[in-house]
């Protein structure tokens, strides 16, 4: 009689999830930004309450900005060129009314032509499999020589008077498509076979590296879609400012990050809660108002959007380790077999 140890179980593929985990570190931490939001509101209020209308434009556009930032960077593909992209549509935008289009037709424009560098650069991104940072920085070098190339020594754009961007219900309707796509977005994102499709760029020790077309699909949705919201973005600055800007501007970018780090969403991708880019919109840009009101410095906000930055990097660290533990695979159940006689 022969016994034959008992062939060991065979692990089952990869059970991890690149999205997965609980919401409610993130719902925690959205409940102190808003704590800290209504103490800031406060503060402002109590300075220079009378001014609703600019501090609502400053949310509405730093805060479609930031809604395209957040949307590359749950999907592990950061879009540095949104500034660049933003302001290449407001140039768009006045060139087209400028030869006499109607106002719609250059805003489609404006951001028709801005989806299609983000739809480039995520092709370069996915093609390549290269990381949405390294291709949108470049992308932001292009913008910036773009807008030199094309202002000149003529210097800034005016821009057709139909198409400036300056009442209050014009204020508020943009601050509504600001929370709608920022809100509305984050609620499409916490479906799992949403988080699962487009968060094949996300990286993390232990986990496989996702297939080509998964990765492909999240660089081009990344930075396809966040250029296309960053378009947006640019019409609405350039309808407020009443003309065309001659540079990118780094010090936005950085209000940009900061406000979405800020907000919870993780640095490595995937994973974001609902309301914290919202929220770290409208605390930043209370506290920016704040201090222009009180005529502090010019640098302080700068230096405040760093810290911001900073302190979203310690924020989404926490967040994704408050995660719970995702097994790199787990065996099959059931019983053992028992040994054969021979």
């Amino acid at each position: 009689m022969v016994f034959t140890p008992a062939q060991p179980l065979a692990p089952a593929g990869p059970a991890t999830s690149r999205s997965g985990g609980s919401f409610r570190p993130h719902l925690v931490w959205e409940a102190v930004l808003l704590a800290l939001t209504v103490v800031a509101a406060v503060v402002w209020y109590s300075q220079d309450g009378s001014r609703l209308s600019p501090l609502m434009f400053n949310i509405a556009s730093a805060g479609l900005l930031a809604t395209a930032f957040a949307l590359s960077l749950r999907t592990a593909t950061p879009n540095l060129a949104v500034v660049g992209v933003a302001a290449l549509a407001g140039l768009t935008y006045a060139e087209v009314l400028d030869a006499g289009a109607p106002v719609v037709v250059a805003a489609v424009a404006a951001i028709a032509a801005a989806a299609f560098i983000g739809l480039g650069m995520g092709l370069v991104a996915g093609l390549l499999q290269a990381p949405g940072w390294a291709v949108s920085l470049g992308g932001l070098a292009l913008a910036q020589g773009i807008l030199l190339a094309a202002t000149g020594s003529g210097g800034p754009q005016r821009l057709a008077k139909e198409g400036w961007i300056r009442s209050d219900g014009a204020a508020a309707g943009w601050l509504v498509l600001f929370l709608l796509l920022s809100i509305g977005g984050a609620v499409v994102w916490s479906i799992p076979a949403v988080r699962r499709a487009l968060s094949g760029n996300r990286v993390v020790a232990g986990e496989p590296p996702s297939p080509f077309g998964a990765r492909l699909l999240g660089a081009v949705i990344g930075l396809g879609g966040s250029s296309l919201i960053a378009g947006a973005a640019g019409v609405l600055l350039t309808g407020r400012l009443g003309g065309t800007t001659l540079s990118t501007d780094i010090n936005q970018l950085a209000f940009v990050a900061g406000a979405v780090l800020l907000g919870g969403v993780s640095v490595a991708g995937g994973r974001g809660g609902f309301a914290g880019t919202v929220l770290g919109v409208v605390l930043l840009s209370l506290v920016q108002m704040t201090i222009l009101v009180a005529e502090g410095p010019w640098w302080v906000s700068t230096v405040v959007f760093a810290v911001a930055i900073l302190a979203g990097l310690g924020v989404s660290r926490v967040l994704e380790a408050l995660q719970p533990a995702l097994p790199a695979s787990v065996p099959v159940a059931g019983p053992a077999e028992p040994p054969r006689k021979y």
